[in-house]
């Protein structure tokens, strides 16, 4: 399974059985994710959230006073995000392989435990994504584990 198409269909079918439990797994990430929050500081950023899932990273990040826009496949995963309208926070439904953004429009783009279920050439175009939307300068922040 190395083209998109093929990644995007196993991915929204997987991630529509695990979307009801993946919140679970907060008890063992929650640690790494404020460790994301610190990195990324306090003065108000805009922050890309790639393969945000539910998007608790996402939600960690626009509480912390960024404005964070979170983008993932899965539609089910999506409809599991912790929204909060007080927050500058939007979920969007895009592939991070290609997205609707113009170049260099946030100061950070964060991938959090999403490359490892990648094919490497489609991890490899998401990472140049991330890189074309992250202004000179910016931070890409990337947290995952190897297999």
């Amino acid at each position: 399974m190395t083209n998109t198409k093929e990644h995007a269909d196993y991915t929204i079918a997987h991630f529509k059985w695990w979307a009801p439990f993946y919140r679970f797994i907060e008890i063992f990430v929650n640690k790494m994710r404020k460790r994301v929050v610190s990195l990324v500081g306090k003065s108000p950023k805009k922050i890309l959230d790639v393969a945000c899932g539910p998007g608790p990273q996402t939600y960690q990040l626009a509480k912390a006073g960024h404005s964070v826009i979170g983008i993932d496949l899965s539609p089910d995963m999506l409809a599991h995000a912790k929204k909060d309208d007080k927050l500058d926070l939007k979920y969007l439904e895009q592939d991070a392989t290609a997205t609707k953004f113009s170049d260099s429009e946030f100061d950070i783009s964060t991938i959090s435990f999403a490359l490892h279920d990648m094919p490497e050439n489609l991890a490899v175009d998401v990472l140049k994504e991330m890189r074309r939307v992250t202004k000179n300068g910016g931070q890409i922040i990337i947290v995952d584990y190897n297999e």
